[in-house]
């Protein structure tokens, strides 16, 4: 296995700011043009940008856990190439149900629903765990 290499850089993200308001009305955006109702916003919005450090995650997979973070990060074999990984519908064909499996093994699940993927493609200089 190679050297993993942590990096860490700095971004603005925003955060919802603390208004009386949201005491008494819960934080909405309305993605819909409130076309009915005159003069209605799309959202009560307000938030303000926050400098956060943001850090690779990738030395530290095995210290995330479901029960604990709400997130934990799990590899398995996959008999797609990264072609095929790059196909939509392939990917919906065979990863998904490669993906299911997998979950309801290794969580018991008796059902799993897939509703969104994203596949990024490994650095070259990166050895996952």
């Amino acid at each position: 296995m190679g050297t993993v290499l942590e990096y860490t850089t700095t971004a603005d993200l925003e955060y919802l700011d603390r208004l009386d308001l949201y005491k008494i009305e819960k934080p909405y955006v309305c993605t819909l043009e409130p076309w009915n109702i005159p003069g209605a916003d799309r959202n009560n919005l307000a938030v303000s940008p926050h400098e956060m450090a943001i850090r690779d995650m990738r030395p530290h997979l095995k210290d995330f856990h479901t029960d604990v973070h709400g997130f934990q990060i799990e590899t398995f074999p996959t008999e797609l190439t990264g072609d095929e990984l790059r196909d939509e519908e392939m990917v919906q064909a065979r990863y998904y149900p490669e993906v299911e499996d997998f979950l309801k093994r290794r969580f018991g699940a008796k059902d799993v629903h897939i509703f969104d993927v994203t596949v990024s493609p490994r650095q070259a200089n990166y050895q996952w765990p």
